[in-house]
């Protein structure tokens, strides 16, 4: 992607960087890995709508769905990012399916005081 400097078209500079759209589909989480994060973290729907700000009706739908949701990609962010971010107890690290099926990974946070 370039931006345009100047009202003559051929004077642009990169502005992004190039988009690898392969690499960014790739990273898109699926229904069945919302189903199983949300799962791992012993979160309920309605957890999860609290923490990521999209209804529960859209995760309900977005869960149900065989592959990617279709789903505005924003949502879809935020699912992702709320349960990375995760809660006390855990975050999750979603595996991209790589010839060895899509999961997830529940990360468990280690009280770090000692009695």
């Amino acid at each position: 992607m370039h931006e345009n400097l100047s009202p003559m078209t051929y004077i642009t500079r990169p502005i992004a960087g190039e988009v690898d759209i392969a690499d960014l589909l790739r990273r898109m989480i699926t229904g069945r890995q919302i189903r199983m994060a949300r799962a791992a973290l012993g979160w309920t729907v309605a957890d999860l709508a609290s923490r990521s700000g999209v209804s529960a009706s859209a995760i309900q739908r977005a869960e149900a769905a065989g592959g990617m949701p279709t789903m505005k990609s924003t949502n879809l962010f935020k699912l992702q990012r709320a349960l990375e971010i995760g809660d006390e107890h855990g975050s999750i690290v979603f595996i991209d399916a790589d010839g060895g099926g899509e999961g997830v990974r529940h990360l468990s946070r280690r009280s770090t005081t000692r009695p």
